[in-house]
């Protein structure tokens, strides 16, 4: 994750979360705080890359899931890529692509929304 130029976990919605979900983020999660007590001046690898969620379920919807991982995202220090009135943008693929194409276009969207992000910062990963 610290070499990736932007980041876009997908989850599946699982009650509420996927327990190996859980566990990366609780990982990452430990590796700042042990990190920042034994050196102040740490600087967290993720720090302001760019992140993206996607979430899907057969019929259920995936807010919780969603809000989940936007919440890590912001706690793990990266740049939650947004859209139009500055507004977080996330995909909630319920039903799949099969059931639901327009799914697809929301994951592309969510796709160019962070290369749209490293291309203007370009001179900064």
């Amino acid at each position: 994750m610290s070499d990736a130029n932007g980041i876009i976990i997908a989850s599946p919605l699982y009650y509420p979360v996927p327990a190996k979900l859980v566990a990366l983020m609780e990982r990452l999660m430990a590796i700042v705080y042990f990190a920042k007590k034994a050196d102040k001046n740490y600087v967290w690898p993720l720090t302001g890359k760019p992140f993206g969620a996607i979430a899907t379920s057969y019929k259920d919807s995936n807010i919780l899931v969603l809000k989940i991982l936007r919440k890590f995202g912001f706690i793990a220090r990266m740049y939650l890529v947004r859209e139009a009135k500055n507004k977080v943008f996330s995909v909630d693929a319920k039903g799949g692509v099969e059931k639901n194409p327009k799914n697809f276009e929301e994951a592309k969207k969510l796709g160019l929304l962070v290369s749209k992000v490293l291309i203007k910062r370009k001179d900064k990963f």
